[in-house]
């Protein structure tokens, strides 16, 4: 399906409903997506608004998984032969950071 022309309420539409979903068919990074459960509609939130995460995506174009594999063992070890591009690269990158803050402010900016 194209993502642009469906709704995720018109696929998910109670908890434990799930669909996979694929991002970037060059890198082919597939996830699946579940719902968890459907709260009351709020008109004092601005949707869409994200109310949990947890770690942090993959640097953009970093090479699909395998990719992400190398980038984090280069970043991870000093003594890696990629150690010195990767971190010219992404300077920094924490996959286990996640700051709901920013996400929230990103969705604002892209949904205005």
């Amino acid at each position: 399906m194209d993502s642009r022309k469906v709704r995720i309420g018109q696929l998910l539409r109670k908890p434990k409903d799930w669909i996979a979903y694929q991002y970037d068919f060059g890198d082919s990074w597939r996830h699946r997506v579940t719902l968890q459960k459907v709260l009351p509609f709020d008109l004092s939130i601005r949707l869409p608004v994200c109310i949990e995460g947890r770690r942090s995506c993959p640097p953009e174009d970093c090479g699909g998984l395998w990719g992400y594999y190398e980038m984090s063992e280069a970043l991870g070890d000093p003594g890696h032969e990629r150690h010195e591009e990767m971190v010219d690269w992404i300077d920094s990158f924490d996959p286990d950071e996640f700051h709901l803050d920013d996400v929230n402010a990103q969705l604002r900016a892209r949904w205005k």
